[in-house]
């Protein structure tokens, strides 16, 4: 064995074999990929692997094989409704050998830059990205870096670098006022975040003044208000300034159900009746808009399929090559469609 600096003998993948009764090759089959080593040589590995604690040099071997076994994910937030999407992503994955890494960017492109460019240095195999608002120097670096890429959470009318997955979230706000319209409302306010640098904000807004402008109804800018954050709280102290402007309202399309809650449980502390005195709608069909009462009507977003579909789409690249060409490969774009699930909160 070779030694390290403090004189301790440095276990090498060749100790671990010996220990198993296997080769030096089947040890390292079933550390990059252990769906192709039988079960019963895999529980020896393991078992010899646990018994000497020996770490595989990935960097050295992904130097060797220009792979790294490792996919970095962008995300705005880490909350809902992303948790369940990064989730099934993360299944996907690892069910191929490979591990998914993430980085926050709090829906600022420059940050999203800085996270790209320290993820590309580390020779990620994949990269998964919200879909617009990128930088010039992020798709310029993308496309030099020529690795798999896949927006997720796009609107179907989004721009695209290459591959995306794709929800018609425009469509899905307009289907919620058409739906709140049916319900005899006609006073409709709404409820979002920021629109800076956000597609699906400015999507679902847009979808919002659609379903307006189909039933004929003005556009009032004061019956719409923008959460300062992505909270619960966020989505109360939302609904206290509309209604401050706007207590006539009797319906609130809201473009994120963790923000409706918020709303809704404000309406209680105000003695609302949720729907009676104001109907309330969200967005993604989150946990929380399932087990809260009364339960929220929304838009399935299909948060689970979405990481699914991206991460086969990013394997599906990595199959073909270890070096991609962003400019000159045909583009893919996977719409998954949406649902109103109407519940009692209208």
């Amino acid at each position: 064995m070779a030694s390290k600096p403090n004189g301790v003998p440095a276990l090498r993948m060749e100790d671990v074999a010996r220990l198993a009764g296997v080769s030096v090759m089947t040890v390292s089959r079933a550390l990059r990929t252990p769906p192709a080593v039988a079960a019963s040589t895999l529980a020896k590995v393991r078992a010899a692997l646990e018994e000497t604690g020996y770490l595989p040099n990935l960097v050295a071997s992904g130097l060797a094989s220009s792979r790294t076994q490792v996919v970095a994910a962008v995300i705005p937030l880490i909350s809902q409704p992303f948790a369940p999407t990064l989730q099934s992503m993360s299944d996907v994955l690892r069910r191929a050998s490979y591990q998914l890494v993430l980085g926050v960017s709090h829906y600022d492109p420059l940050q999203e830059e800085a996270l790209v460019r320290a993820f590309l240095s580390r020779r990620v195999d994949g990269i998964a990205l919200f879909a617009g608002g990128h930088t010039p120097q992020t798709i310029a670096m993308l496309e030099q870096a020529g690795v798999p890429l896949v927006e997720m959470w796009a609107d179907s009318a989004t721009e695209f670098i290459v591959d995306a997955v794709s929800v018609p979230q425009r469509q899905g706000a307009q289907d919620v006022v058409r739906h709140l319209l049916a319900r005899g409302r006609r006073r409709i306010g709404f409820i979002g975040g920021s629109t800076r640098h956000n597609i699906r904000a400015q999507a679902r807004l847009g979808g919002y003044l659609d379903g307006l402008a189909e039933a004929g109804l003005p556009h009032d800018p004061a019956a719409c208000e923008e959460a300062t954050h992505f909270l619960m709280e966020g989505g109360a102290a939302a609904l206290a300034r509309l209604l401050e402007r706007r207590p006539q309202l009797d319906a609130i399309c809201v473009a994120s159900d963790i923000l409706a809650a918020g709303v809704v449980f404000e309406a209680h502390r105000r003695g609302l009746s949720v729907p009676r005195d104001l109907a309330v709608a969200g967005f993604d069909d989150a946990e929380i808009a399932r087990s809260m009462y009364p339960a929220l009507t929304t838009i399935d977003m299909r948060a689970e399929d979405m990481g699914k579909r991206a991460a086969e789409m990013l394997l599906e690249r990595t199959g073909q090559s270890s070096r991609v060409d962003l400019v000159a490969m045909p583009s893919r774009m996977h719409d998954l469609g949406h649902t109103l699930i109407v519940r009692e909160s209208t």
